[in-house]
């Protein structure tokens, strides 16, 4: 689009895809063509069969790549959100991943009230739109909302903001989990793309998803329905896999330059999402934790790998004070999940070796997905299908049970004697970024 800036200058009723915006409601009234995904769109009083507009949603808006506009809307009584993207005709519409997932009765994703196309192809890009469920506040809007206000002028949440956390914690990532057995990675785990209301998470915004399984009857279906090859989708979504997401909330791996998602990544965004919503919380919006400080992809991978090697001093450094209870628990156990094997700390291995393969560690996931979730995660080689993941073994004792372990069962860590001078290289170098 940063080389069409020509459109921009033509008149609505030249360019026919854009309508003047007033100050006062009016709707939009999709049509589809003999029911089709190609649909036509007009405005029209607001009425009981039209999308009623309301205000628009602000949102960066880049000019390459996607160009996308959200408003706010009544559907048929309900509360919407209508979404008009601009998206290259060789990725995939993301109405078709919406109707994959739900073919899948994959939860934890808005419902798609309408989708269509409504410009096939302008300069090599389509216009597509989405009439979703409204699914609340951003997370970090969200736990502000959660919070109180102590009389020196600090927020903090109670333990029962805490609680609600954890669960949030627990449906994002089990939502993944589902979709990863139905062979869809989000690829874009962000704050903006966690909506969470009445301490219901729902993942929004599946863009930038990838569908890998072509051999699927559902993905065919909705292949054919929405007009696109799918073979040819799925290797050019693939080519984007190490291009695609947030980079403040992209793993390690994936911000070095590694050319393969994995279910892990998409875990990691939710770690860190989590840890800036809570930094929010105890620093104020202006807050610039170190973990987060962006100046290019490669810098913020060495970095944050440095950070998290202090197993007991990485939380300040990503603006987080030590939460107590579940929240600490649950965080720790993500922790250890994402970044150690065993007694080894593997935030270097994640950069420094290509193709590194991690570990599902099932007695931490227990503490962050729920029983179904688990209960995927140990088939292994579904999850371990088309990325860099596989099931620790051999399984302890209480690994097949449905509760969760206690404290004490999760890893701690190496013993202070393991490695003395590889854990000292690692103490160096977060000192040396401490003082920087």
């Amino acid at each position: 689009m940063a080389r069409l800036w020509f459109v921009l200058t033509l008149p609505p009723d030249r360019f026919g895809h854009f309508c003047d915006i007033t100050e006062q409601p009016y709707g939009l009234l999709f049509t589809h063509m003999d029911n089709s995904v190609m649909a036509t769109a007009k405005v029209s009083n607001p009425d009981a069969k039209c999308v009623i507009l309301e205000r628009r949603i602000k949102r960066v808006v880049c000019m390459r790549g996607r160009l996308v506009h959200l408003l706010e809307a009544q559907y048929k009584g309900m509360k919407a959100v209508i979404k008009l993207a601009w998206v290259p005709v060789d990725r995939l519409p993301e109405g078709a991943v919406y109707e994959f997932l739900n073919k899948k009765d994959v939860g934890g994703i808005p419902e798609m009230f309408d989708s269509g196309i409504l410009c096939a192809d302008f300069f090599g890009y389509r216009l597509e739109y989405l009439v979703l469920e409204h699914c609340g506040d951003p997370l970090d809007e969200y736990l502000h909302k959660l919070s109180t206000e102590t009389p020196y002028g600090r927020r903090v949440l109670d333990s029962k903001a805490k609680e609600t956390v954890v669960k949030i914690i627990k449906q994002v990532s089990s939502c993944l989990v589902r979709a990863r057995d139905a062979c869809v990675l989000h690829r874009d785990i962000s704050m903006g793309n966690i909506a969470v209301v009445n301490g219901k998470a729902t993942i929004i915004d599946w863009g930038c998803a990838k569908i890998f399984n072509n051999s699927d009857d559902a993905f065919t279906l909705v292949a054919c329905r929405w007009g696109f090859n799918d073979d040819e989708a799925m290797g050019v979504e693939a080519g984007h896999d190490g291009l695609t997401g947030t980079p403040e909330y992209m793993s390690i791996s994936i911000l070095y330059g590694a050319r393969r998602r994995s279910l892990m990544d998409d875990l990691e965004g939710v770690f860190y999402v989590v840890l800036h919503a809570l930094s929010k919380i105890d620093n104020g919006e202006k807050c610039s934790p170190r973990g987060f400080i962006y100046f290019d992809n490669k810098n913020l991978a060495l970095v944050r790998s440095a950070l998290l090697a202090q197993e007991t001093e990485y939380l300040p450094c990503f603006g987080v004070s030590k939460p107590s209870g579940r929240l600490g628990e649950v965080l720790r156990a993500m922790y250890q999940f994402l970044f150690w094997s065993k007694t080894s700390y593997i935030g270097t291995s994640l950069w420094a070796t290509k193709g590194y393969e991690r570990e599902l560690d099932l007695r931490l996931a227990k503490r962050f997905v729920d029983t179904e979730a688990l209960a995927i995660l140990k088939k292994g080689d579904s999850v371990s299908a088309g990325g860099y993941v596989h099931v620790a073994g051999p399984r302890l004792p209480g690994d097949d049970a449905t509760t969760n372990p206690e404290p004490s069962e999760i890893p701690q860590g190496p013993s202070p004697t393991a490695r003395p001078n590889r854990k000292r290289r690692l103490q160096n170098s977060f000192q040396n970024l401490k003082t920087h």
